[in-house]
């Protein structure tokens, strides 16, 4: 048995696992390979040109002049370039993307993966989700399939294309790296300061880089799971972290961008505090989970709910809400005008109470 058992190890190896995992690996390249090919054709590379003007002076070639004339006004051109990606959702020339990647340009160029390029026109963009929709003039084009992100797990491999520093200058074929999930639902704090919402991402260490912003983020069966967003790196490249944007959450209101209409967030009226362990003994709850209610905005949604100061919400509409970014996140998404349950903790005692969501930036009296 042993002789048996000594010829199939070869140099110490077990030739049947050996041969396994040559297979599983030879199978896993293969579906990297195919979702690269399956989605690949429809990553762009994106050009953000910002034009401007500098003035200088010049000196008169000849002659005597007083001092007004003896400097001549002069203005330069100059024009700046950044890159980005995107990708097609639409074969008739809607292009997803970031809305930082395009949100301040003056002239967008879209490089297909064949090497055709277009000028871009954004049909619709929102700077809270850091979406936006581009139109190039263009048919028939390769359009990627969009996933299901609230599928998306911790551990699963995660596929990154786009335009990392502009290469596709060299050859419009999009750059590929490959990772796992690392996290799902993390947020960027500091970003609401810069007016977005960073609140619900899909963190990844596939490599993203700058140039990436915009492209997609694939699944193994080569479905978009993630529109790549932002890095956190202390040289600017990458460095193992990085967050896309679950797709989902770019489907809610992919209609109304390429509509060319304004997303409209909902809005309860109350200020909010995190729970910290002190605050959660003192309301009688077991973890620090939830969202403190600090105002109410007379007038608003809440008050007219009849949500108080003090009152403790744990879940808006049967979702648990965490933290005061989950209940901005789970209010902001839901539609204007929809009645949501919420459940809170009033002097000890849970309760139910319904709101009409408003919408954001409306006024009250």
């Amino acid at each position: 048995m042993r002789k048996a058992l000594a010829g199939l190890l070869v140099g110490g190896v077990c030739m049947p696992c050996a041969l396994y995992g040559a297979e599983t690996a030879a199978s896993l390249q293969a579906a990297f390979m195919e979702a690269a090919a399956k989605a690949g054709p429809s990553v762009v590379g994106m050009y953000n040109i910002q034009k401007a003007r500098i003035q200088g002076y010049a000196r008169r070639p000849r002659g005597y002049f007083d001092m007004d004339e003896f400097f001549r006004l002069f203005e330069i051109p100059f024009e700046r370039r950044s890159v980005g990606s995107g990708v097609i959702i639409d074969p008739d020339g809607f292009i997803l993307t970031n809305e930082h990647v395009v949100g301040n340009a003056d002239e967008i160029e879209v490089v297909l993966s064949d090497g055709r390029k277009f000028k871009g026109k954004v049909a619709g963009k929102d700077a809270r989700a850091d979406v936006a929709v581009i139109r190039i003039d263009a048919n028939d084009l390769p359009a990627a399939r969009l996933g299901d992100s609230d599928g998306v797990r911790a551990g699963q491999w995660a596929i990154a294309i786009g335009n990392p520093f502009g290469i596709f200058e060299d050859n419009p074929m999009p750059t590929v790296t490959v990772g796992v999930v690392s996290a799902i639902h993390r947020k960027l704090g500091g970003a609401q300061v810069r007016g977005r919402s960073y609140g619900d991402l899909i963190q990844t260490d596939a490599a993203i880089n700058p140039g990436n912003s915009g492209g997609p983020l694939l699944n193994l069966e080569g479905e978009v799971i993630g529109i790549n967003a932002a890095i956190i790196s202390p040289s600017g490249a990458h460095a193992g972290i990085g967050f896309a944007i679950p797709i989902n959450r770019a489907k809610e209101i992919l209609d109304v961008l390429k509509g060319g209409r304004e997303v409209e967030y909902g809005w309860l009226g109350v200020g909010i505090q995190p729970l910290d362990m002190d605050l959660s003994e003192e309301f009688g709850l077991e973890e620090p989970s939830g969202a403190v209610v600090v105002t109410v905005v007379p007038g608003s949604p809440a008050a007219a709910a009849g949500i108080r100061v003090g009152d403790v919400i744990r879940e808006c509409d049967g979702r648990p809400v965490r933290d005061p970014e989950g209940l901005m996140e789970a209010v902001g998404r839901a539609p204007v005008g929809k009645t949501v349950t919420l459940r809170i903790v009033r002097d000890g005692k849970e309760m139910t109470v319904n709101a009409v969501v408003g919408r954001r930036g409306e006024k009250v009296t």
